[in-house]
């Protein structure tokens, strides 16, 4: 190969790589922590009888990562979520309360159009770790639940404060059941979400 060749595609390579290489060097990565508390409210529960439940406070914490370039970012992250008594005073509990707890995966998509604010969205989803209820019906709830999520945040350094409304994509319960003599309509039992929390990225 003549030298002219060789010079050509040394060129040719070096403008392939250097946007590449350019978008990586601009892409920022940051890990950190996160918590807060949740403000959860179950759909009116269709049985026997309309059931409607009150919002119940629950709390949070986890790691999350954030990588991106400019003002967008991916930001992963993963959370133990305590959901509260959801089904605090349904007819069909013979104990004074019922605690659920998740692992969370949210998945963001974050945009930041203001220098201290930013706003994302993105789905989230929840794995059941434990139900304690008294009767046990915690085979009935699906293992897995899915929602989505828009929220808006201000970071000022390091620190950070966010708030995020989290709506139901999947029931929480499986199909129609019986539980203390009480007929549960699973399709349509939803829990929906506002949750606030602050972290620090390192």
């Amino acid at each position: 190969m003549s030298r002219i060749s060789i010079r050509n595609a040394a060129a040719a390579l070096a403008l392939a790589v250097l946007p590449v290489a350019s978008a990586h060097q601009a892409a920022a990565q940051s890990f950190g922590i996160m918590g807060g508390a949740n403000f959860e409210a179950l759909s009116d529960l269709q049985g026997g009888t309309v059931q409607a439940f009150d919002a119940r406070t629950g709390y949070h914490f986890g790691v999350f990562a954030s990588i991106g370039a400019g003002p967008l970012a991916v930001r992963p992250a993963v959370l133990y979520l305590n959901a509260g008594s959801l089904f605090e005073g349904a007819p069909f509990l013979t104990g004074s309360d019922f605690s659920m707890s998740y692992l969370a995966a949210p998945i963001d998509i974050k945009v930041s159009p203001l220098p201290l604010m930013y706003l994302f969205a993105g789905p989230e989803f929840q794995f059941l770790l434990s139900a304690d209820a008294q009767p046990d019906f915690e085979d009935d709830l699906k293992k897995v639940v899915a929602k989505g999520g828009a929220g808006l945040g201000i970071q000022v350094s390091r620190f950070f404060v966010e708030g995020r409304y989290l709506f139901g994509l999947s029931g929480i319960t499986s199909d129609d059941y019986e539980v203390g003599g009480f007929t549960i309509t699973g399709a349509e039992q939803v829990s929906n979400t506002v949750r606030v929390s602050a972290g620090i990225s390192f």
